[in-house]
């Protein structure tokens, strides 16, 4: 079909089933090979993104999905993804092992849909209990629901029927009355009365139990559910990439890693003040180091998140920050900058990068070099941030081709960084191979 419409452009992706397949690699070779089409393998953090664009374009106005505290739920057939917003910024997202035909394919055997509803339910349960469990409050105002089972709901609301509007809005005591109703019928009878194929009426039932689940543990009035699909958000960002647009995610991706700092109790106000030095030392060596934007959204991911390692243990806290960034899904970042991003955690203190490392040694030569530069930044940008500098004070010139001076702006500063920040300064100085110091005008 691609052939006879002449299509130039395609953006092709795979979810779960594929990811979790035990011959993917094989099998996206195979599609390569056979279309010349390269799949793109979606992660649940992709999802959570697609997620983003899609419920945002259905919210009456930005307004709206601004004011409110939103859990949304994609519910796909292998995993539900579970992403937090509040008041319209990202606070977390997570994958759950939970979607509408894996739990069946849990079950022993067939069973009666009365059956299937009694055996469902503690699995459903049990699969949202580390969720539950994880520390971030999952308290909403709204469930907004996302998946074909998800729109299958939809077939039991009468008035859902009668509507035009694209984002249908449910009571939870609605939504209660209608389970209450439907767990009556058998899953023929469902299919019969509601016209819906017999496999959509069976994955309807672990799609309004996983609903009834949330709607219990968060505390929302509503669920929220879309007529579109994700494949809107997949148009949104394919378009961008083809017109060149700026991608506005930017700032999703830096509420996650606030909100995880602050889930794992960093002070904020040291961590916001690392963030802006290391921006505008990014900025003012740009020449020296070369890094793009993307590099410094990943530096300013790292800038928040580097003393998360100290929730476990101050000892070795840096290497501890490293596995709490490489653990925690931040939609927008592809694992291999989620990577860089822990390594600069990792190197914002104690040993450079060596050899014997072996995360760093696993990079390739371009990747190692962008971990130097930004760790290089970071580390500095810490020094100065635990000073009583204040970064719009914070002056960075080059007198000459080989030469940085910094100056904090403060004669006190400038004496808490020469006590502190020698490190981050010899640092600095190998990696971009000038001589870095601090001057006081």
């Amino acid at each position: 079909k691609m052939k006879e419409y002449d299509v130039k452009q395609c953006s092709a992706v795979a979810t779960s089933a594929v990811r979790e397949a035990a011959n993917a690699n094989i099998l996206l070779e195979r599609i390569h090979h056979a279309t010349g089409i390269d799949l793109q393998l979606f992660d649940g953090a992709d999802q959570a993104r697609l997620g983003y664009y899609t419920i945002r374009s259905v919210f009456p106005s930005k307004r709206a999905f601004a004011r409110q505290n939103i859990l949304l739920a994609d519910i796909g057939t292998g995993v539900c993804q579970i992403s937090a917003y509040r008041k319209g910024f990202l606070a977390f997202t997570e994958s759950v092992k939970s979607g509408s035909l894996r739990v069946l394919d849990m079950l022993p055997g067939t069973l009666s849909s009365f059956a299937l509803r009694d055996c469902l339910t503690p699995i459903v349960r049990q699969s949202f209990l580390e969720i539950e469990h994880g520390g971030m409050s999952l308290a909403s105002d709204a469930i907004v629901a996302m998946g074909a089972s998800a729109r299958i709901l939809l077939r039991f609301f009468p008035n859902a029927k009668k509507s035009t509007e694209n984002l249908l809005d449910i009571s939870a005591s609605e939504f209660f009355a209608m389970r209450a109703s439907v767990a009556t019928r058998s899953i023929e009878q469902m299919a019969d009365e509601f016209d819906i194929a017999k496999d959509m009426a069976e994955a309807a039932i672990p799609c309004a139990i996983i609903l009834e689940r949330l709607l219990r543990i968060s505390g929302a009035k509503r669920i929220l559910i879309p007529r579109i699909s994700m494949k809107y958000g997949l148009l949104h960002i394919f378009l961008n990439e083809l017109t060149g647009k700026a991608d506005d995610f930017d700032e999703q991706i830096l509420s996650v890693a606030r909100m995880t700092a602050e889930k794992y109790k960093c002070s904020l106000e040291y961590s916001s003040r690392t963030v802006a030095f290391a921006e505008k030392l990014f900025l003012k060596l740009k020449r020296l180091h070369g890094l793009g934007s993307r590099d410094l959204l990943i530096l300013k991911v790292a800038a928040w998140l580097h003393k998360t390692g100290l929730y476990l243990n101050n000892q070795a806290s840096h290497k501890h920050s490293y596995y709490i960034i490489l653990s925690t899904e931040i939609p927008g970042l592809s694992y291999e900058e989620r990577r860089i991003a822990a390594l600069t955690a990792r190197y914002h203190r104690k040993s450079w990068p060596k050899r014997q490392h072996l995360e760093y040694t696993a990079l390739s030569a371009g990747e190692q070099s962008r971990v130097l530069k930004l760790s290089a930044l970071l580390r500095l940008a810490s020094y100065l941030a635990e000073t009583q500098a204040l970064p719009q004070k914070l002056s960075v010139s080059m007198p000459d081709e080989d030469t940085v001076e910094l100056d904090p702006g403060l004669s006190e500063s400038a004496l808490d960084f020469e006590l502190t920040g020698k490190d981050g300064l010899a640092y600095l100085s190998h990696v971009l191979a000038v001589h870095a110091e601090i001057s006081q005008e």
